[in-house]
């Protein structure tokens, strides 16, 4: 994403207050962005919703399927792109 679009989006979600800018005091030239209560509120939501998704969509799996799908979730969200240590 490019910084144009990454800008945009963060004015979207500073509107809806779900989000806020902060100085960053390691670089007094860049902003900071952090979820606001009501953001983590809607986060904490949205993880449920899918979790229960997931849940409902596995159910009809046979259980060593589930199983086996739900470790390598499990990795690819503790090891892949999206996972905290490559922030």
């Amino acid at each position: 994403m490019d910084r144009t679009t990454a800008t945009r989006r963060a004015d979207r979600l500073e509107q809806a207050g779900l989000l806020q800018r902060q100085p960053d005091p390691a670089d007094g030239r860049a902003t900071l962005l952090a979820l606001t209560e009501q953001g983590h509120d809607i986060v904490s939501v949205t993880r449920e919703r899918l979790a229960v998704g997931i849940e409902c969509s596995l159910a009809t799996w046979p259980q060593a399927e589930a199983q086996a799908f739900t470790r390598q979730l499990r990795r690819f969200v503790d090891e892949g792109p999206f996972a905290a240590e490559h922030h």
